[in-house]
């Protein structure tokens, strides 16, 4: 009997270990993925004291203010972008629209952590001492303690967070595997919290509650209504098929609507260019290209290849190097 209750306890803890929710840098939202997140009316609704391990947030109630527009973010290959020049090591981008403004979020994503890098709100801000904002793997208990700096601040300040709660939150939309992140923020006379709900599957923004401090920065929040991560077919660029992950020879194979020279470019994960060239490509016809990879390290790249007749014939790829 001793026996036999020492394996159902090993089980036990086996099953257990493999149900925490837990969200890896490779899982993050690919570059197409569309998030439209909407303004929450009634705030209340919201309970942050609801915390540890399987738990339910049910906030399927939230309604949504429509005298605030949607805010739609993009998840963009930061080289596509038009203040990519300023940010050479950004690998991960948020293209951010709200009514008739866009911004742009520079990050660098590595296996252990996703950091701003700079932005595009008006003016260009770049840091140089950037902001992690997920830590990876992000699971229940995980810390991080940061301090950033950037042009467009005169002192700094600190982003701290620390997942505080794992489980379902039920959204008006639907039900979703949630991580919560609480952050505390301070910047000069700047101090206020704001917790996040980031889908334990691919990261996206599923809730966002602020918590100000009552003079400066107001109570707000937005949830996320909807997520698409099919990202549209290339008209130019189609029947794509490559291997994934990769030894050493990445080969492609593909077709294209149009002839000309197409440039390609490989991005390590630290936004490095670590190889770039041209092919001559004839439409119709399978085209196809071999990229050695034996000399780099083990990691994720992002493969681009782009027309040089125009800036809407192109595709970008993400490539895990073994």
């Amino acid at each position: 009997m001793k026996i036999l209750l020492q394996v159902i306890t090993i089980c036990l803890s086996f099953t257990l270990a493999r149900a925490q929710l837990t969200l890896l840098n490779s899982e993050m939202l690919p570059f197409g993925a569309v998030m439209t997140e909407k303004s929450v009316m009634d705030l209340s609704v919201i309970d942050t004291t609801i915390q540890g391990t399987g738990v339910t947030w049910n906030f399927s109630t939230l309604t949504n203010n429509t005298s605030v527009s949607d805010l739609v973010v993009t998840i963009v290959n930061p080289v596509a972008t038009p203040y990519a020049a300023s940010f050479p090591n950004s690998n991960y981008g948020y293209k951010e629209v709200k009514g008739t403004t866009t911004n742009y979020r520079y990050f660098s994503l590595t296996s252990t952590k996703m950091e701003r890098v700079g932005s595009y709100v008006s003016n260009v801000n770049s840091y140089n001492d950037p902001q992690v904002e997920y830590v990876f793997p992000l699971a229940y208990g995980t810390v991080n303690n940061d301090t950033w700096d950037n042009t467009n601040s005169s002192t700094g300040g600190n982003y701290n967070l620390k997942c505080i709660g794992t489980g379902t939150l039920k959204l008006p939309g639907g039900s979703y595997n949630a991580l919560m992140v609480r952050v505390h923020c301070i910047e000069s006379f700047l101090d206020f919290y704001v917790y996040f709900w980031y889908s334990s599957d691919n990261g996206a923004i599923l809730l966002t509650n602020i918590k100000g401090d009552g003079l400066f920065v107001g109570n707000s929040a937005t949830y996320l209504s909807s997520l698409t991560i099919d990202i549209k077919e290339n008209n130019f660029i189609t029947d794509l098929s490559y291997n994934n992950p990769v030894e050493n020879n990445l080969n492609l194979s593909f077709q294209t609507a149009d002839n000309g020279i197409y440039n390609y470019t490989v991005i390590n994960s630290l936004g490095q260019k670590v190889n770039e060239g041209n092919s001559e490509i004839v439409a119709q016809n399978t085209n196809t290209l071999d990229i050695d990879f034996s000399s780099y390290p083990a990691g994720i790249y992002f493969f681009s290849i782009r027309s040089e007749k125009s800036d809407q014939a192109d595709k970008t790829i993400r490539i895990i190097k073994k």
